[in-house]
């Protein structure tokens, strides 16, 4: 068990183009390990609330309008600390952590995980904030679906990388 997956629960970071799926993969590793999930974009939002002074409930009605005051305010932070995004969401108490957006941002946080996870979202093409690819992902889970047969298939994908990295399933 490596320092990072210290108590048994695996850092994991799921990437992948915006609207892929990774919040909800990232959710299924969360209820896997007995962990908790965080979006970076969650985390942004919530800093943006705090420091603007616009309420949360605001912020979250308003994200798309909002979209492009919340990529700066992400970009302002990130270049003092590219990770300071997945810092934030594992101090948060995330053991997985979704949404990572540039190469830069990614690399600087890399240390910080145990494994990558790409959402692979068939017919999905690279929002204007994406700039990742499925070349930073270690391994690749597939969403091609939606409701609970597509849950049972990612949820399976998922079982099956814990059990290659030889962790636990506490769900």
């Amino acid at each position: 068990m490596s320092r990072k997956t210290e108590g048994g629960k695996p850092k994991i970071a799921v990437i992948g183009f915006t609207g892929a799926g990774k919040t909800t993969v990232a959710r299924i590793f969360a209820e896997l390990t007995g962990g908790k999930a965080i979006d970076t974009s969650d985390v942004i939002m919530h800093h943006y609330a705090t420091t603007s002074g616009i309420p949360l409930a605001q912020v979250k009605a308003e994200k798309h309008a909002l979209r492009k005051k919340l990529y700066a305010h992400a970009a302002s932070l990130k270049s003092r600390d590219p990770a300071f995004w997945g810092k934030r969401a594992m101090r948060r108490g995330a053991n997985v952590v979704a949404g990572f957006r540039d190469p830069y941002e990614f690399e600087a946080a890399r240390c910080l995980f145990d494994h990558v996870v790409w959402v692979h979202r068939p017919g999905w093409h690279p929002g204007e904030t994406d700039h990742l690819d499925s070349g930073y992902g270690e391994v690749v889970v597939c969403n091609d679906g939606t409701g609970d047969e597509w849950w049972g298939r990612v949820a399976e994908q998922c079982h099956s990388l814990l059990d290659k990295w030889e962790l636990e399933v506490v769900a």
